[in-house]
This record gives C-alpha cells, structure tokens and sequence, in this order.
C-alpha cells in the first residue's frame, strides 16, 4: 500500500487541476480581503457604521480562524468534492486501471494508497486556506491598526482537524460518485448540484416542514457549517437559516466522521465488485 501510495502522490503531483484547486482554495479565501476593500472604498452615506465594524471585525487577527473555516466549509466543499471524484475518476477516463491492477498490489491496497493520496492534498489545502486566512487579517489589521490577538497554538491545531475532517467528508462524497459512475464528469456534475442546490432547498423547505428536518440535519452541509461555527465570529448564520435545524458539535463531528468512514468504505467495496476493461 505505502508504494501505491507514494504512486498516488507522484500523480497527484503531475496534475495540473490540483494546482489549479490549490489556486482556487487561495482565491477562495482571499475573497474575504476583496470584500472588506469595497466596504472601504464605498461612500460612508452608502454603507452603515455597523456593517463596516461588523465586517472589520470579521476579518480581524483574533476572528482568523473563523474566517479561514467559513471558507472551508463553504468554498473548500465544492474543492474537496473536484478532488476526490478526479483521484479516483481519471483512471476510468484514461483506462488505466487495468495496467495499474496487473502490478503487485491488491485492489484494496490500490484503492487504499488513493485515499491517502487525496487526504495528503486535503490537508495541504486545509493548511493553504488558513494561512491565507492568516495574510487576510494581517493585511487588514496593518490598514485598521488593530492590535495582533491572533489565535492559540492549541486553537490552530483544532481548526486544522476540523477543516481536515470537513474537507475529508466531502471528498469522501467524490471520491464515492465517481467509482460508482466510473468517471469524473458526472460524479463532478452531480456532487456540485448536490452541495450547491439540493442542500440549500432541502434546508429551506425544512423550515416549514416538519416531517423531513431530522432528514436534514444528517446532510453533510449543515454539519460542517456547526463545526465551522465554533471558530470565531461567522459571516451571518453559515449553514441554515433559523435555528430549528441546529445540530449540536458533537453530533456534527461524528456525522462527518461516519461521512468519510462509511463513504470510504462503500467506494472500497464497490471497488473491489467492479469489473475492470
């Protein structure tokens, strides 16, 4: 398995699309920066005193944390999700899983190695998005003057695990839809309309109606958003609105877990059945 996955990481390496998603978690959260510039540069009659403090505040040296996992949880879904499905749906697309099966390893430690590969840049994007968190708030507390209160070692090291596991659920997502559609395009297509769309109207319609809110309240959108949420001060409410769809903490961190162990598992299975041409 450890030389499968020293393959995957070669691969991984080679891609250009991950640079790309490592460019786009980047931007991602640099899109913070941009906001607090136009809320600068708008006419004070155009802008309330308290939206500018709010927002100034959001983007301060002690709120860093908060802001780089509201970009994880938000942007970072949709970049984990790219990720897993092209790990592992580029080798339907190219037909190289047949050679690649002919070589000493077992399809599971195959498969295995590519799950440590995608977790390998799942945490090297996790780490990317909060150091540009970190470049977001020292840039704006140079402009604002804003005394350095930036985050504990002990609360850096709790924000990493959480982004890791919110991240992780979703490629997890990926990496599921595309061994069982064998490609890449439709688990991308499908995954973005899921964490896009589907997420956001089931939680609306659940605020009216009653019989699927406990439904709800297992997707994986709103419990990344209540892990996020103990980091700092959030723009908004980052999952849902209204509280009757609250999750506690510890719920929605072993929701999350059980995502990426359970979605792990089934991609292995369906792996292993599959028949490969």
């Amino acid at each position: 398995m450890i030389g499968s996955f020293r393959a995957e990481l070669i691969k991984l390496y080679k891609r250009p699309a991950i640079w790309i998603l490592a460019l786009v978690t980047v931007v991602s959260t640099l899109f913070w920066l941009l906001i607090y510039w136009i809320i600068k540069i708008t006419p004070q009659e155009a802008q309330t005193t308290q939206s500018d403090a709010t927002f100034t505040q959001l983007v301060s040296p002690g709120n860093t944390l908060g802001l780089a996992l509201t970009s994880i949880s938000g942007f970072g879904g949709a970049i984990a999700l790219i990720l897993g499905a092209m790990t592992v749906g580029g080798e339907y697309g190219w037909n190289t899983w047949k050679t690649v099966l002919t070589q000493k390893p077992t399809r599971s430690q195959v498969f295995l190695g590519k799950l440590l590969g995608a977790a390998s840049v799942v945490a090297v994007y996790t780490l990317i998005s909060i150091a540009t968190a970190y470049l977001d708030t020292f840039i704006v507390m140079q402009i604002e003057g804003i005394k350095a209160d930036w985050p504990s070692i002990a609360e850096l090291i709790r924000a990493i695990g959480a982004g890791l596991l919110i991240m992780g659920a979703w490629t997890s997502i990926g990496i599921f839809l595309a061994t069982l559609f064998r490609g890449t395009a439709l688990a991308v297509g499908l995954g973005l309309i899921y964490s896009l769309a589907l997420e956001t109207i089931m939680q609306l319609v659940a605020q009216s109606v009653s019989q699927v809110r406990e439904f709800v309240k297992i997707l994986i959108g709103i419990n990344a958003s209540q892990v996020s949420s103990t980091f700092g001060q959030q723009l908004g409410d980052n999952s849902v609105p209204g509280s009757v769809l609250s999750v506690s903490t510890d719920r929605a961190v072993i929701t999350l877990i059980l995502y990426v162990v359970i979605l792990g598992g089934l991609s292995v299975i369906l792996f292993r059945r599959q028949e490969q041409t």
